[in-house]
């Protein structure tokens, strides 16, 4: 019979990926993948209907 361990969660600051996998991934994303994403945002007006949305909240 194989033996059950009990996994213990961790939090996500305590993870660290240093594989040749996915590092270089996560690396492409933070870099490439997320600025286009805001500029996107910003260029379709995302950005300035949250700034409304939030104004008109702290207004009432």
């Amino acid at each position: 019979m194989a033996v059950r361990r009990k996994l213990t969660p961790l939090p996500f600051t305590c993870v660290k990926p240093s594989d040749r996998f996915r590092t270089p991934r996560i690396e492409t994303n933070r870099a490439a993948t997320l600025p286009a994403e805001c500029a996107m945002c910003e260029a379709t007006g995302r950005i300035a209907a949250i700034e409304l949305q939030t104004n008109d909240c702290y207004s009432m």
